[in-house]
Formats: C-alpha cells, structure tokens, sequence
C-alpha cells in the first residue's frame, strides 16, 4: 500500500506538470549521457560491495566479494519497500551475514553498524555543506527554506545518533543499560561494544581514513548522476545548484513517509529547483530520470536477481522420491 501511494505521489506529480512538456523533455535526454550515468551506479553498487567486503575482514577474515554482492543485492531489494530509512534492508543484511558466515548477531549487526559509520559520517558533512548554501542563498522565510530547515530538525536527533555511536559506542551502550531494562537492549549493548571493537582494528590497521575516502567518493557519485542528466537535457543550472538539490533531496527522502522516499523525493526535487527558475516539467522530467538511474534500475535488477537466485537454488533441490 505504501509503495502504491508513493507511485501515486509520483504520477500526481507528473498530472500536476505539462503533460506534453514533460514528454519533450524526458525525450531531451540524450541516450549515451544516460548509459554514463547507469554506468556510474553499476559502478557505485561495485564499490559499496567492495567496502562491505574490506570491513567485515575487520571481523571475520573469511568474507568473500560475491557474498557481498548477494548480500547487497537482497538489502536494496527489501530497503527499496520498506519505509524505514533503509533500516528494512540493514535487518535483511544482517539476517544474511548471519546465515552466510555463521556470525552472531552481535557480530553481524556490528558490521552492519561500522558500516554505517563509515558512510554516514561523510554524508552528515555534504547535508550540512548543503543545507548551509541553500539557506544562505534562498533564505529559511521562503517555503524551500522552511522546508530544508524543518527536514533537518527532524533528522537532526537521528543524526545525532549516529555521531555518537562513532564517537562512541561503549560508552553508549552504557548509557542504554542505565535507561532501559538489560533484557531489552542486550543484543544492541553487545553489538555496540563489538562495533568499538571493530572500529578500534579499523584505527589500528591505519585504515579509517581510507574507508571514510571510500565514502566521500560514493557521495559525490550521486550528484555526479545528476549532473550527468542535468546536462544531458539542457538544465540552466549550475553543478553545484545540481549537488546540493540532489543531497537536501535525499536528506527529505530519508523520512520514512514512503518506500525509498518514492514521491518525496521527486517532489523535493521539483520544489527546490523552483527558485532557479526552472519549469516545472523540466525538473519532473529530471527528477524522473534520476530516479530510474538510481533506483528503479537498481530495484528491479535486484529483483531479478533475487528470482534469479531463488529459481536455480529450488532447480538444485532433488525432488523427493514418492513412498511406495
């Protein structure tokens, strides 16, 4: 239901736009500009599953590259259809590190921390470089300011959140024992002790920096997409108007309102591109395309994939002999 109102959202959106002006601009895109953009994205979904790959060796030496990208693959299927700020799909990856490594949860569920960490810290800064510039250019008395801004005070404490489970995490999940009951936040007490742990081999080893590197590179990949189908179809705007539309974009998605922020964020789109004085089916259409690039594209070859992998394990099941 959720996933329906979320394409309901989108094709009110594109109602609400010149129906035949929007049709020209989709059709403006020029066909190899695009091949380069979902070129990108094969190559951002590569380097996440590399990342997983160098960080669960932090944990269990056995981790191997193409278990990542199964791993991977079934994470963006479920947080594709899970309104829960991707959560849905970090609970299916740690189910499966469990099942493929034979990890605890405590084990498993530290990865999957560390590895938000790493990606989330480097995100924090771009939303905050972005939210600052848009702001300071637009105002927060104009409608897109207050919607920035208001989007940012409600991610804040989240935000909040996660800078101290890097900062640190032992020390809030004594907090957590003092607050809550123990048989409550056992499991999360013990996965963030063994996220410190982990981030402590990471120091050690002298390779934070490198992971955190990794992350700015697969940030700026996102609005080098957009910048990609910006230009493809001809938007007077300039690239850093295009980065920082992209990032506040993301931030409003990241409210779990739909599945994937669908609707919310071609919405966001559309709205912060007003003051730049582009049309309204000219951002539609770019917020349309960017979003098959970045996450219908993505959505359905994961579930392909899924059904792909799920046909040949029942094809390797012997079919059982009938009782005489």
């Amino acid at each position: 239901m959720l996933l329906a109102t979320g394409i309901a959202l989108t094709a009110l959106l594109i109602w609400q736009a010149d129906s035949q002006e929007f049709l020209t601009s989709l059709l403006m895109a020029k066909p190899e500009w695009l091949v380069a953009a979902f070129t990108l994205q094969l190559l951002t979904v590569t380097m996440i599953s590399w990342q997983w790959k160098l960080l669960g060796h932090h944990i269990h030496s056995g981790c191997r590259f193409h278990q990542m990208v199964h791993i991977n693959m079934s994470g963006t299927f479920f947080e594709s259809v899970t309104p829960a700020m991707k959560t849905g799909g970090e609970v299916v990856k740690a189910y499966l590190l469990k099942r493929a490594f034979g990890w605890t949860t405590v084990q498993s569920v530290a990865l999957v921390g560390l590895q938000k960490v790493v990606s989330i810290g480097p995100l924090l800064f771009l939303v905050g470089v972005s939210l600052s510039l848009y702001l300071l250019t637009n105002g927060i008395s104009t409608p897109q300011g207050w919607l920035v801004a208001t989007s940012g005070m409600i991610l804040l404490p989240v935000f909040l959140l996660i800078c101290a489970v890097f900062i640190a995490p032992a020390g809030l999940a004594v907090w957590l024992e003092k607050v809550f009951p123990a048989k409550w936040v056992h499991t999360l007490s013990q996965s963030l002790h063994s996220l410190e742990n982990a981030l402590s081999q990471v120091k050690k080893r002298g390779n934070l920096g490198r992971h955190f590197l990794l992350s700015v590179t697969l940030w700026f990949l996102f609005p080098a997409k957009a910048a990609i189908i910006a230009l493809s179809m001809g938007l007077e705007a300039d690239l850093i108007n295009i980065a920082t539309v992209t990032f506040l974009a993301y931030m409003v998605a990241m409210i779990p309102l739909t599945p994937g922020g669908l609707g919310t964020f071609e919405a966001t789109v559309v709205f912060l591109l007003l003051p730049l004085e582009i049309a309204m089916h000219q951002s539609m259409a770019f917020a349309i395309i960017l979003r098959l690039v970045t996450f219908w594209l993505p959505f359905l070859i994961s579930a392909l994939y899924l059904l792909a992998h799920w046909g040949l394990g029942h094809a390797r099941v012997p079919a059982r002999t009938p009782s005489p």
